[in-house]
């Protein structure tokens, strides 16, 4: 297993490659993330064979589904992280922009953390015995340790959003990993400062921020 490296996640056929712009995304990011880091590992996970150009992926894993069933794209982000070739694994939304190098730093974190990510801009609601001080982290530029915690979280996030699909108020696997992460509290999960994962219009619009950013991360990016 190699110690550290890069993931990016597409839902092949079914997502990818039909006419959405997420195919073109990734290959930006993927750019913009060479651009800083020349030297880190990158890998793409995806359901179907590279047919475009490919940016230069150091590899490719086939992640396979089941054709006569619809999964969404991020219960197959879920998937895939169970996939993950690294010791230490940096996940990539396709929609970001990479602006410094500083992205490395996430990996000396994962030597005393098992998961490292931005706190999420939406309010938080008390639920399920979850106090609405307990806060919520985006998972769209994540770190993660291979180790039975980490799989372990995985595993109870495609549960809950296999099994919960249907009564889900709002879909999506971050309230999932807050109610992992409160229920669990061996699992240790760093905040990273929010120029790693810059989204949201406040932040944005800080001067300041802008400057000092890692990640840049919003549909409009590109």
């Amino acid at each position: 297993m190699i110690e550290k490296g890069l993931i990016y996640v597409l839902l092949g056929d079914k997502y990818a490659f039909t006419g959405f712009p997420h195919w073109e995304w990734c290959k930006k990011s993927f750019g913009s993330l060479k651009l800083h880091c020349p030297d880190l590992h990158v890998t793409l996970i995806t359901e179907s064979e590279v047919r475009d150009d490919n940016p230069g992926f150091d590899d490719v894993i086939i992640l396979g589904v089941d054709d006569k069933k619809y999964i969404h794209p991020w219960t197959y982000k879920l998937m895939a992280s169970l996939e993950s070739p690294y010791e230490k694994t940096i996940l990539l939304d396709v929609d970001t922009r990479v602006h410094s190098d500083r992205l490395l730093e996430i990996y000396s974190i994962l030597g005393r953390f098992d998961i490292a990510a931005a706190l999420n801009v939406n309010c938080n609601e008390g639920s399920d015995g979850i106090p609405a001080s307990c806060s919520e982290h985006n998972v769209g530029v994540l770190g993660f340790v291979k180790n039975d915690k980490t799989n372990d979280c995985w595993k109870y996030m495609l549960e809950m959003m296999t099994t919960h699909h249907s009564t889900l108020k709002r879909f999506s696997e971050e309230p999932w990993l807050r109610k992992y992460r409160y229920d669990h509290p061996e699992l240790l999960v760093e905040t990273l400062p929010p120029q790693f994962n810059l989204r949201s219009t406040a932040q944005l619009d800080n001067k300041r921020g802008v400057m000092n950013t890692v990640v840049e991360h919003h549909h409009g990016i590109w």
